[in-house]
């Protein structure tokens, strides 16, 4: 989701037009594009056709039928295949009965977590063997697409604790649809902060947000995406999660941030309410304020607890 909105944003668009004309100049191809993918499709963001046209810019394919597949399937590596019709890899593929035979190089574009959501490739229909130095051109244009992408990426993510911030909401808010794929929402807030980090400092303040921020993470999944909104307070989107999946997640949640020493020797308290998605949802905003007053539900009757 995130990734879908940096490469559609201009600093991603111009990086990839400045990459294309470069290997444009310097590496004798038929064909050079840049793809980018959720692991179901791929979308082809820009391309460069010498003569005829074997990839056009804004088209996409299934991303299991593509040779940029393989690319993000080896490691940090460039893949590189002379002659696809001879390769196993690609010669069972219907992209090479469309092409016939060709030759392929393909490096990875990867997030500053590792993950790879994209490709920087080109296809000849000659059998080519790519030089050292090409493939080395390939890897150096992969990491400076990428480099892009993390200076964009961290502005999505809060600096104490490096989870999202309010930036990753009004992203969902535009792009996700609730309906076809509905979202369940725990808003935290930890008792008495503005007294501890008075009490105790700034310092010991941040550690306790980034201790909670983690505690957060190990607990809900890499499904989920943890948001400071601001100060003490948290937002966990939790997909597909049903009401009573979403009441177990606030317990395991309370009972994993509880445990937390503080230096009064007391240990934290929190507050916590859920909210699920369905037909009368207006936004992931109005989601977010149901779980919000169930969560000061708790915090004025108690401080510490959850509610639904």
């Amino acid at each position: 989701m995130i990734i879908q909105d940096i490469v559609s944003r201009e600093p991603f668009q111009a990086a990839s037009r400045n990459i294309m004309e470069v290997l444009r100049r310097s590496i004798d191809v038929q064909t050079l594009f840049i793809a980018v993918n959720d692991k179901v499709d791929n979308f082809i963001l820009t391309a460069f056709n010498r003569h005829e046209q074997l990839v056009e810019a804004g088209t996409s394919f299934p991303f299991e039928h593509t040779y940029c597949k393989l690319a993000c399937a080896n490691g940090k590596l460039a893949v590189t295949i002379p002659d696809t019709e001879n390769d196993p890899l690609t010669a069972v593929l219907g992209l090479t009965r469309k092409l016939g035979k060709s030759s392929f190089i393909g490096v990875p574009i990867r997030s500053s977590s590792g993950e790879a959501f994209g490709t920087i490739c080109a296809i000849d229909k000659r059998p080519k063997v790519f030089t050292a130095q090409e493939v080395e051109l390939f890897h150096s244009m992969s990491e400076l697409l990428s480099h892009v992408l993390s200076i964009e990426y961290a502005q999505y993510k809060d600096e104490v604790t490096d989870v999202f911030n309010r930036r990753f909401i009004d992203v969902v808010q535009r792009t996700h649809d609730l309906i076809r794929h509905p979202l369940g929402a725990l808003c935290i807030d930890l008792k008495d902060f503005k007294e501890i980090n008075s009490t105790y400092g700034h310092a010991y303040g941040d550690s306790l947000l980034v201790k909670c921020a983690s505690i957060l993470a190990k607990l809900c999944g890499e499904d989920s995406a943890i948001v400071r909104l601001q100060g003490d307070r948290f937002i966990v989107l939790l997909p597909n999660s049903l009401p009573m999946r979403m009441a177990e997640q606030a317990q395991t949640l309370l009972t994993g941030l509880e445990r937390i020493d503080l230096p009064s020797g007391e240990r934290l308290s929190v507050s916590i309410g859920a909210a699920f998605s369905d037909s009368w949802t207006a936004s992931i905003n109005d989601l977010i304020h149901r779980a919000d007053t169930k969560m000061l539900s708790v915090k004025l009757r108690s401080g510490h607890g959850f509610a639904y």
